[in-house]
C-alpha cells in the first residue's frame, strides 16, 4: 500500500502491472475506498474532493501508472439506509472516470465489487461504461 491518506482519509493506493504478454503492459493505480462501508451522501463529497486532489497531485506519476482502477471491495451497504451506493456515490465514481479521461488515462475499471454494487451498476447500465473485473489479476 502507498500512503495517500493526506489526499483523502478514505483512500489507500497500490499499483499493479497488467499481464498483457507484451512489453508495453499497463500499470494501474488502484484506489481502494477504505474506512467506510458505503459510498453515499455522507461520504461521497469528501471522496470526490479526494479524487480531484489525487489527479491534481498525481501521486501515481512516480509509479508510471497509465490506467486507474477503483477497488470497491469494502462497499457493502451497512448504514441506516442500508444502501452501499446512492446517487451521490454514483456521481463520485463518474467524477473519478471523468478525471481519468481528462488526464489522458482512459476509462477506469471497477474491481472487487460486492453483489449489491454489481447489481446497481447493471441496473444503471454503468457496467457498460466501466470495465468491471473480479480482481486486479484481470486488469488489462
Amino acid at each position: 500500500m502507498i500512503d495517500i491518506s493526506d489526499v483523502c482519509k478514505y483512500f489507500s493506493m497500490t499499483t499493479h502491472k497488467a499481464n498483457n504478454n507484451y512489453d508495453g503492459a499497463q500499470v494501474h493505480s488502484i484506489i481502494k475506498i477504505v474506512g467506510t462501508k458505503c459510498l453515499n451522501k455522507y461520504t461521497a463529497p469528501e471522496i470526490k474532493a479526494g479524487f480531484v486532489l489525487y489527479f491534481g497531485n498525481e501521486p501515481f506519476k512516480e509509479y508510471n501508472c497509465t490506467r486507474h482502477a477503483l477497488d470497491l471491495s469494502d462497499i457493502v451497504g451497512i448504514d441506516k439506509d442500508n444502501k452501499a451506493i446512492d446517487s451521490s456515490g454514483i456521481s463520485a465514481i463518474l467524477v473519478f472516470n471523468r478525471l481519468s479521461k481528462n488526464y489522458g488515462h482512459g476509462e477506469i475499471a471497477l474491481i472487487n465489487c460486492q453483489p449489491e454494487v454489481k447489481r446497481l451498476m447493471k441496473i444503471t447500465e454503468l457496467d457498460t461504461l466501466f470495465g468491471m473485473v473480479k480482481d486486479k489479476s484481470e486488469l488489462k
